[in-house]
This record gives structure tokens, C-alpha cells and sequence, in this order.
């Protein structure tokens, strides 16, 4: 953005101060130039797309403490099945 519009600036009374840690801008100049900045900055300025990526990290610890679910070597040693075809 700052290579744009220093070159809208009026050289000698116009200045301009960037923050790049916050992203602003500070632009002192004729009131004309001023709102051909305001056009520029306004038709330069578009807002980048964010993504939020919210994880949890989970440990999974298996024994037969914590066993949970069907037991089918269970549930098959006591029941016979029967198949036909």
C-alpha cells in the first residue's frame, strides 16, 4: 500500500507514516489530495480471508480397564448362529 500511494502524496507539504506492526497508515496533505487518497486507500484495502483452526490434542490409552464396546468373542461363544443358503 505504501509504494501506491506515496506517489499521490504532494511532494513538500504532503507526508505519510506507516505502522507495519499495527497496519496503519497516517497521511497529512492538501484537502484534495485527501480524498483522492481516501479513494485510493479504500480501492486498495481489501480485507484478507482468516481461517480459524481450533485442535485438541486427545491420548487414547487402550486396556481392558477401559474396554468399552461388544465383546463378540463373547457373544459368539455363546450363541449359534445358523445361515442358510
Amino acid at each position: 500500500m505504501k509504494a501506491q500511494l506515496s506517489g499521490a502524496i504532494t511532494g513538500g507539504s504532503g507526508e505519510m507514516y506507516t505502522d507495519e506492526r499495527t497496519n496503519t497508515l497516517a497521511i497529512s496533505d492538501l484537502p484534495d489530495k485527501v480524498k483522492k487518497i481516501k479513494a485510493l486507500i479504500k480501492a486498495f484495502d481489501v480485507e484478507t480471508p482468516q481461517v480459524f483452526i481450533e485442535a485438541e490434542i486427545v491420548q487414547v490409552v487402550l486396556n481392558k480397564e477401559y474396554q468399552r464396546g461388544v465383546d463378540w468373542e463373547k457373544i459368539f461363544s455363546q450363541t449359534s448362529l445358523k445361515t442358510s443358503i
